[in-house]
Formats: C-alpha cells, sequence, structure tokens
C-alpha cells in the first residue's frame, strides 16, 4: 500500500526487517541450515558476484550515487532469496499460503478501490499519467506491477484449490475469479500472459494433471463469468468513476462478482469430489491432448502473421489509443509496444558501448535521456535482462541469469522425489517463479519490491526444495558460517541505513524549505552531505535552499559540487544555468543549458522560446 514498496524510504526499511530476520536466523537456528544445496550454492555465488560487480561500477557509473542504490536493491533481494532458502522442506506449503492470502487480499483491496474508491485513501496517480485513469493500479500505483503480482500469486492461489483441506480448497477456489476480473481492469497484456503460463506450467507439473486440469477449468469459468458482469457495466471498466452511474453499478457488481466467487468455489469442491472416483485417463491421452494444444497453439501463431505483429509492436507509441471508447478491452487486444522497442534497443546500445562491464549501476536513465529515440522521460529499460546488460555488460547479465536460474534447477530436480501435495507446491513454486522471471523480461518489475520479493522469495524456496540430506556439519564449521552469516546481514543493514538516513535527512529539508525555514533546511541538506559525500543529491538540495534564500553564490557552489559527483543529470545542468543567469553570468549560463540540452536533447524544455534566447 505504500506505492508497490518502490520509493528509497519503503524499500531500504523493508531491506533492514529483512536482513535483521536473516541474522536472527542464523544466531538463533531458525532455519535450515543442513543438507546438500548446490544449486543454493551456486545461486548465492553468481548472486554475491553480481553484487560484487554492481558495487565495483561505483567507479565508472555516471552517478556513485545511482548506482549504490542499485547495489542496495540487489541486497535487498539477496537476502529474501537466503530467508526462503533457510526454509525446511517440510514448511514450503506454510510461504505458499501465506502468499495466497496476500495476493488474494490485494486483490480484493484493488477491487474495492474501483467499486468503492470513497472507502480509501485518495489515489493521486491520474494526475500525473492521465493516460492511467482506466487502468486499475491500486494499490501498486502501476497497473503492470498489480496484474504481475496477482498473475504470479495464481499458482500459489491454485494449489490451495487443488491440494488443500476442503475449506481451504472452496475458499482458494473462490478466490480466482477476484484476482481474474482485477487482472481484467488492468488492462494489462503482460500480466495476462503471465497468468495464463503459470496456470499452463501449473497444470504440467502437477502430480495430479487431470484434478488440477478440471480445477483450473472450473475456476477459469468463474473468472469468465466475473468479466461478463464487469463488461456488462462499462462505466466500471472505463470510468468515469466518480459519476452517479459509477457509484450506483458499483454496489450490484461487486455483489455480483462475490456470488460467482461462492458458485465457482461449491462447483469445484463438486468436481473435485466426482473426480477422485473417477479412473484415471491413461497417459497417452494427456500427452495426446497436450501435443494438440501446442500445435493449435503452433498453428495460430503462424496464421497471425508474425512479422507484421512484430512490425506493429516495433511501432512508437501513438495517444490515438488511449482515445478509445473501451480501452481496456481494446488495449488488452492491441499488439503494440507501448516504447517497449526503443527501450530494448537503447540499452542494446549501451551494451555495445561499453560490452563487458556496462556504463554502471543506473546509467539508463542518463543514456536514455541522451540517446533514446522518444520524447519520454524513461528510467527503466522495462526488460531486467537487457538493463542489465547495459548496465552491467555481458559479466552482470551472466551472473545474474545464472543466480536466477539455479533455483528453477533445484526445483525441477525436486519434482523427481517429491510426491503428493508436496509436488504440487514444487510445481506451483516453479509456474509463480517462471512468471516472475519472464514478466521481468518484459517490464520493470526489479524495480518494485512488491513484486519482485514475491518472485525472489519463490526462487529462494525452491533452493530448498531442492535440498537432500548430508552429514552433519562439523561444530566448528558451523560456527564459522553463523559468524560470517551475521556479520553479512549487519554490513548489509549499514548500507542500506545510509541511503535511508540520507533521504531522511533531504526529506526534512524540503519539508523546512517548504515552511520558510531556510537555516533550518540547510542544516538538514548539510548533513544529508556528510552522510553520503560521494551522492549528488544532497548538494542539489542544498543548492535549492541557497538559491530560495538568494544565497546565490553558495548555490553556484552547492550545485557545480553536484556536477562533480554527477555531471550527466541534465536537471543539475539546467539549474546551474537558472542559477547563474540570476547571477548575472550570461555565457556561463549559456553553457549550463546547452550542457543540460545535449544530455536531453528531445525534451520539451528546450524548445520553448525563452529557451533558444538564452541559448543565442
Amino acid at each position: 500500500m505504500d506505492g508497490g514498496s518502490y520509493s528509497l524510504e519503503a524499500r531500504h526499511s523493508l531491506a533492514i526487517a529483512v536482513w535483521w530476520l536473516v541474522a536472527c536466523a542464523f544466531v538463533f537456528r531458525l532455519g535450515d541450515l543442513g543438507g546438500r544445496r548446490p544449486a543454493a550454492r551456486s545461486s548465492l555465488i553468481a548472486a554475491l558476484g553480481f553484487a560484487v560487480v554492481v558495487a565495483a561500477s561505483v567507479a565508472w557509473a555516471p552517478s556513485s550515487e545511482s548506482a549504490f542504490l542499485a547495489l542496495d536493491r540487489v541486497i535487498l533481494y539477496i537476502g529474501i532469496g537466503a530467508l526462503a532458502a533457510l526454509t525446511p522442506r517440510r514448511a514450503l506449503a506454510v510461504w505458499c499460503d501465506g502468499f495466497a492470502l496476500g495476493v488474494t487480499a490485494v486483490a480484493l483491496l484493488a477491487l474495492t478501490s474501483r467499486f468503492f474508491p470513497w472507502v480509501l485513501p485518495a489515489h493521486d496517480l491520474p494526475q500525473f499519467l492521465p493516460g492511467a485513469a482506466e487502468r486499475l493500479s491500486y494499490p501498486l500505483d502501476y497497473w503492470n506491477g498489480l496484474a504481475v503480482l496477482l498473475a504470479i500469486g495464481t499458482p500459489l492461489v491454485l494449489r490451495a484449490a487443488v491440494a488443500g483441506g476442503t475449506a481451504w480448497r472452496v475458499l482458494s477456489a473462490a478466490a480466482i475469479p477476484v484476482l481474474v476480473c482485477a487482472t481484467y481492469l488492468t488492462a494489462s497484456r503482460t500480466g495476462t500472459a503471465v497468468l495464463l503460463l503459470g496456470a499452463a506450467v501449473f497444470i504440467a507439473l502437477s502430480v495430479d494433471r487431470w484434478a488440477a486440469l478440471v480445477t483450473t477449468c472450473v475456476v477459469s469459468l468463474g473468472g469468465g463469468a466475473g468479466i461478463l458482469v464487469l463488461h456488462a457495466r462499462p462505466v466500471l471498466v472505463n470510468g468515469p468513476f466518480e459519476t452517479a452511474s459509477a457509484r450506483a453499478q458499483a454496489p450490484t457488481a461487486a455483489a455480483m462478482i462475490l456470488l460467482t466467487c461462492a458458485v465457482t468455489g461449491a462447483v469445484v469442491l463438486f468436481t473435485q469430489n466426482r473426480l477422485a472416483a473417477l479412473p484415471r485417463p491413461p497417459a497417452w491421452v494427456g500427452v495426446a491432448a497436450a501435443a494438440a494444444a501446442l500445435g493449435t497453439g503452433v498453428l495460430l501463431v503462424g496464421m497471425s502473421h508474425p512479422r507484421a505483429r512484430l512490425a506493429a509492436f516495433a511501432e512508437p507509441p501513438s495517444r490515438a489509443a488511449l482515445a478509445q471508447p473501451d480501452f481496456v478491452q481494446s488495449h488488452l487486444l492491441s499488439i503494440g509496444g507501448g516504447g517497449r522497442w526503443q527501450f530494448w534497443r537503447a540499452a542494446a546500445a549501451e551494451f555495445e558501448h561499453h560490452p563487458l562491464l556496462g556504463g554502471g549501476g543506473g546509467s539508463y536513465e542518463p543514456w536514455w535521456a541522451q540517446h533514446g529515440s522518444l520524447p519520454i522521460f524513461v528510467r527503466y529499460a522495462h526488460s531486467l535482462y537487457l538493463e542489465t546488460l547495459g548496465e552491467f555488460g555481458l559479466i552482470g547479465v551472466v551472473l545474474l541469469v545464472v543466480a536466477l536460474i539455479c533455483p528453477l534447477y533445484a526445483g525441477i530436480t525436486a519434482l523427481a522425489s517429491a510426491g503428493g501435495s508436496e509436488r504440487t507446491t514444487v510445481a506451483a513454486l516453479i509456474a509463480a517463479a517462471i512468471g516472475y522471471l519472464v514478466a521481468a523480461g518484459v517490464d520493470w518489475m526489479w524495480q518494485l519490491a512488491a513484486v519482485s520479493m514475491v518472485g525472489i522469495a519463490c526462487l529462494g524456496l525452491l533452493t530448498a526444495a531442492g535440498s537432500r540430506a548430508g552429514p552433519p556439519t562439523r561444530r566448528g564449521p558451523r560456527r564459522v558460517l553463523r559468524l560470517a552469516a551475521v556479520t553479512a546481514a549487519l554490513l548489509a543493514i549499514a548500507c542500506e541505513g545510509l541511503p535511508l538516513l540520507t533521504d531522511t535527512e533531504i526529506r526534512a529539508s524540503q519539508a523546512s524549505a517548504g515552511d520558510g525555514d531556510g537555516n533550518r533546511a540547510v542544516a538538514h541538506a548539510r548533513a544529508a552531505a556528510k552522510l553520503e559525500p560521494w551522492a549528488a543529491s544532497p548538494y542539489v538540495q542544498l543548492a535549492l535552499v541557497y538559491e530560495q534564500n538568494h544565497d546565490l553564490g553558495s548555490a553556484a557552489r552547492a550545485i557545480h559540487a553536484a556536477l562533480r559527483r554527477d555531471d550527466r543529470d541534465w536537471r543539475s545542468w539546467l539549474i546551474a544555468a537558472r542559477i547563474e543567469t540570476k547571477r548575472g553570468l550570461i555565457r556561463p549560463a549559456g553553457r549550463s543549458l546547452k550542457r543540460a540540452e545535449t544530455l536531453n536533447p528531445r525534451s520539451p524544455i528546450f524548445g520553448t522560446p525563452s529557451a533558444a534566447t538564452a541559448r543565442r
């Protein structure tokens, strides 16, 4: 509910809590530290190697501050993966049930924000992104992020609907239409594709594929019925949502969807009881059905003119699609890339420029601003793997892929030794993990901690599932391991706490400046600069405060201190140009403005008459 833990404050607070739990797990021996875990070790070594590359990129990245923040994000995910990997195999189902409950709660909260928006806090995302008004985004503040979170949680809910107790199976099956309806309202093609992929993988890997298939078909019908309820009420789907018509339709729609959920749960229970009494078809029937489905899919892809669709995907985005009267449905059926092709090409171009080690952590944003092909602000490449390729080169992307693939290998090998409900649990974790890895390849899920923590935790749980019994470790090595782990956890907490304290001081400076207390604002900005002397943002804030206090000389020194730490940020050059203009230094101001335009040549700011006059 804090924007998907995207902000620095939320993300770093989460990281500190995670690493504190890791330290406690080793100190009090709360986790499963025994057994042979070759995949876990390989994944951990690769992840630590990737963290070393990210940390080293501080030396060559355009902004040491941005590179350090990229390292902190990696540290957070290593902590989540380690915490999940300490889970004993017998407790994997508990994590799955917890995530199933959490994802269902998020879906209910999201639908509540659409049906009864006055019940929840004000949602200001449409003010910044008017085109996002029709798309369900609350509480993560990003429609694709919400859809992907629900999609990777769907196999975990399906697992409970197939392998849980009677009441748990009914409740879990009843929750699926809620997830489907919320995903539909996001109009997210990525989320829809991940949801379908996760369900297919779960069915294919389950111990009782027919039970999984029948349950999935029934809950899919329930989800389809929920979508029909929404489709019959276009105001609830496409807006405007604050009208009397929307308020009138919302209670009926909510009641009908809840009724659909109840019917779905009852039908699933009935079909599962009947199915249990029937003999299973021979294996060749399942193989033939899977082959027929695969062949049909290949045939449909071939008949859909893939070259033409790829060309349409690569076309630059257009605002015309936002004017469709039925935006949600038309967007789900569209094939446009929304600019992703251009984002990916820019990441590939950065890799070509820095093939071995990349441009450094956080370098994609300034690279895009200077070399991108669309006149829009973009911070992330909308692909974890291509962005890693551009920012950390071939070495970085290989280490990252190894760290992510080894847990999948551990889960797949665990299927061979698992049976009954345990195999169903592992199948659900594999389906959720694959869905997350696919989504991370086509959108910026890596930066949305609320989504990535679920995906990374599933990968960590798969390493726990792949552990095998081994000889007990001697007492001496166990103590060394615990000491090293606790030391690493405390070091991680320090790395996460430093930017958090810096950000706290900057926000305090901004609040004091807003209250008109210039002296206190300067003090907080200076404290931030002392905490992270390599960071540019404290000096930018200091320059703005001095400028507000009409101390232009100090403001100029502060902004140039920021530029010495990050000379690729066009916004700092623009601030420098403004301060120099106020000081009467016209030629230096013109050079600063020219530098800002060079770093972001497509910005509409530099097309204004005042900017043209300043350049002259």
